[in-house]
């Protein structure tokens, strides 16, 4: 519940869209999606800038996906919605065995 406030909190102060850091997805390695994000093709994202209201909201941490094996940015509020999902999916599937 926190995570999808803090992501919803951070986008509304800044016009509908999800600021992201160059800094950290340049030091990641993903140049294809920062020239995609220099050039305004994703509609829901926006670089981190002087006027950006609470950056450090922002996708701004890494994160590696053992899925796709590669980095992503991530902010605060994707970090705990999984958090708040591993741990929904824990407590039903205990009570579930419980049962049993």
């Amino acid at each position: 519940m926190w995570g999808a406030f803090l992501n919803f909190l951070v986008m509304a102060l800044n016009g509908g869209k999800m600021p992201v850091s160059l800094e950290v997805t340049s030091w990641l390695g993903l140049q294809q999606f920062v020239e995609l994000l220099e050039n305004n093709y994703y509609p829901d994202y926006t670089i981190i800038s002087s006027s950006t209201r609470l950056p450090f909201l922002g996708d701004m941490l890494p994160y590696f996906s053992f899925l796709f094996r590669r980095f992503f940015v991530a902010s605060v509020g994707d970090y705990l919605l999984g958090i708040g999902v591993m741990l929904f999916l824990v407590h039903h599937l205990r009570k579930e065995e419980a049962k049993t």
